[in-house]
Formats: C-alpha cells, sequence, structure tokens
C-alpha cells in the first residue's frame, strides 16, 4: 500500500509540473525605449510592421487601418488624398480634461501638421459604417506603425506614442503610466 501511494505521489507531482512549466508565462525580453533629448522616441530606431496587415476597410471611400496595444489603446486611421488623420482612444493619464481621445491631423504634400486635440468621447473611433475597433490587431510592442504621415510605437515604458508628420514639421504624444505629454506644434 505504501508503494502505491509513493508511486501516486511521484505521478501527481510530475503531472503538476509539466502542468506548471505549460501554463507560465515566457520570460517577456525587455524592449528598450530610444529618446531623443526633447524627451520624443525616435521612431526611426524601431523596426516598421507591415502596414497592409492592419488593414481595416479598404473599398469605395477611405482606407482605414488600425491597431491596439496591450495597454488598453486603439487607434484608426485614415487617408484622403493628401489628408491624413489618426485617432487613438486609451488610458491618457494626466491628459487636458480627463481627454480618452488623441486626435492628429495633416495636410498637404508638405507635411504640415495642425496642432493636435485631446478630448474626452465614448464613441466609436471609426470613420466608416461597419468597421469595429475590436477588429483591429495587435501592434507588438517595440515596433513602429508607419503609413502615410503616421507613425506610433509603444514600449515596456512608453504605452503609446504617436507622431503626425515628420519630426520638424509635427507633432504628437507620448503617453506612459504616469502622465502624457505633447510636442510640436500648438
Amino acid at each position: 500500500m505504501r508503494r502505491i501511494a509513493v508511486a501516486l505521489v511521484a505521478v501527481l507531482t510530475a503531472v503538476l509540473a509539466v502542468v506548471w512549466l505549460t501554463t507560465r508565462e515566457a520570460p517577456h525580453d525587455a524592449v528598450p525605449t530610444h529618446l531623443g533629448p526633447d524627451g520624443v522616441p525616435d521612431f526611426s530606431a524601431y523596426p516598421a510592421v507591415d502596414p497592409t496587415q492592419y488593414i481595416l476597410h479598404k473599398g469605395q471611400g477611405f482606407p482605414v487601418q488600425g491597431f491596439r496595444t496591450p495597454g488598453g489603446f486603439v487607434c484608426m486611421t485614415t487617408q484622403h488624398r493628401a489628408m491624413y488623420a489618426l485617432d487613438c482612444r486609451g488610458p491618457f493619464v494626466g491628459a487636458p480634461n480627463d481627454a480618452n481621445l488623441a486626435h492628429l491631423f495633416s495636410y498637404g504634400t508638405t507635411n504640415g501638421a495642425i496642432p493636435m486635440s485631446f478630448s474626452r468621447t465614448d464613441e466609436p473611433l471609426s470613420p466608416v459604417d461597419g468597421v469595429s475597433e475590436d477588429e483591429a490587431l495587435m501592434l507588438p510592442a517595440g515596433q513602429r506603425f508607419e503609413l502615410g504621415n503616421v507613425t506610433c510605437v509603444h514600449t515596456d515604458d512608453i504605452r503609446l506614442a504617436c507622431r503626425m508628420a515628420d519630426p520638424v514639421n509635427g507633432n504628437g504624444f507620448v503617453a506612459t503610466a504616469t502622465g502624457t505629454t505633447s510636442f510640436g506644434r500648438s
């Protein structure tokens, strides 16, 4: 009887060890944050994802692309002729007026961006009927989403950072766990 009990304990221990090994999370490789002297990420330091993988709507009208982040952000971008728009909703810690939406817009071939704005809304992000923000793929940490005048990235330290237009003429935001800052034209 004692041998059976010892064998049962050994088998149960082995089964629990296998369950523990297969259900624990894999170690997370740190995703470095590349910041410039102004505290804005060096977006070019991150490899770009294939933006065609993030198409949510392609047809007559405006194409819509978007992504989500593990930190609870969702972003959608549209372009029409030489106009680009980006809307991102999420937990913007410390944003003005308890905002949960950042809006960036640029126009023209000279990469001119208008000042960005923060606001609060519970409306869906999609500018196209039938497109749900839940359809957006997860953007991998440390990889850059770039389309037209829009560039975004998130890392271990940055929940989400996006820029509209180029580093000189553009503007954008950096959202972390402790605060949200904007940069560029105001």
